[in-house]
């Protein structure tokens, strides 16, 4: 007759499964995101340096509480629109990867919008909102 009992390796995983898919998913944070246009270079994190702006178009532009006096140049985010003024704008299942690659305070395109947490280019905008509504609440994470 087979013997029943699991193995203890199989004890553990099993356990080590449990405490993974009950642990809390790490916290995203809560912002405000509008979009810009270019002329998006010269940056004040890379100055005049094309290379610095990834080729899928995907970049941002930091608000004060990201900056911190440069630190957020090059960090990634992952980003998605929650809500909007502008009725069903959001594209809810759409989450986009940016780089921060500007101070939205001191872009050469500057959004409209005061009190934005990250300004997106129009390419990374497009794909988690409606172009046409100026700005969206979003959920966001540095990855």
């Amino acid at each position: 007759m087979p013997n029943s009992k699991m193995p203890r390796h199989r004890h553990l995983f099993f356990y080590a499964f449990l405490i993974l898919i009950s642990s809390p998913p790490s916290s995203a944070e809560l912002g405000k995101a509008s979009h810009y246009n270019p002329p998006y270079i010269p940056t004040a994190c890379f100055g005049r340096d094309f290379s610095q702006l990834p080729s899928d178009g995907y970049f941002a532009a930091v608000g004060d509480d990201l900056w911190n006096n440069g630190t957020a140049c090059g960090k990634k985010y992952m980003v998605s629109c929650i809500s909007s003024p502008f009725s069903r704008a959001c594209k809810k299942e759409k989450t986009i990867q940016v780089r921060a690659v500007d101070r939205a305070k001191t872009a050469v395109s500057r959004s409209s919008q005061a009190g934005t947490t990250i300004t997106l280019s129009r390419a990374a905008f497009e794909v988690i909102s409606d172009i046409r509504s100026t700005w969206v609440a979003i959920q966001f994470k540095q990855v």
